[in-house]
């Protein structure tokens, strides 16, 4: 995982306080694990998406695995899953890898 000011790194003790800190920015929040090949895959499309949509999109990066409050709280039970959130509420989601072109499609259809 590449770590820029661009993609919080989230956890069970500050997901809350950044989630209310997006007032004007829609947040996603990409939930995944070190040992997931998915999230492996997927995670430079994310970073890649973080710079274009930075303006308009805030982006987070949750580590499942030993943050379980937050992982329940959102019923997350496969990795990578996508949660999309405006104004402290959760908007949209998506499960699994996405291309480019998909992941722009899911924050276009939001924005």
């Amino acid at each position: 995982m590449i770590e820029t000011s661009l993609v919080l790194v989230l956890n069970d003790v500050n997901f809350d306080s950044y989630l209310q800190a997006q007032e004007n920015k829609l947040f996603l929040v990409d939930f995944w694990a070190e040992w997931c090949n998915p999230c492996k895959i997927f995670s430079p499309v994310f970073d890649e998406i973080a710079i274009e949509y930075h303006e308009t999109v805030q982006f987070g990066k949750f580590n499942v695995d030993g943050n379980s409050l937050t992982v329940k709280k959102y019923n997350i039970r496969s990795i990578p899953t996508l949660l999309l959130f405006r104004k402290c509420v959760m908007i949209s989601s998506k499960i699994g890898v996405l291309s480019k072109k998909e992941l722009c499609e899911f924050l276009n259809i939001n924005l």
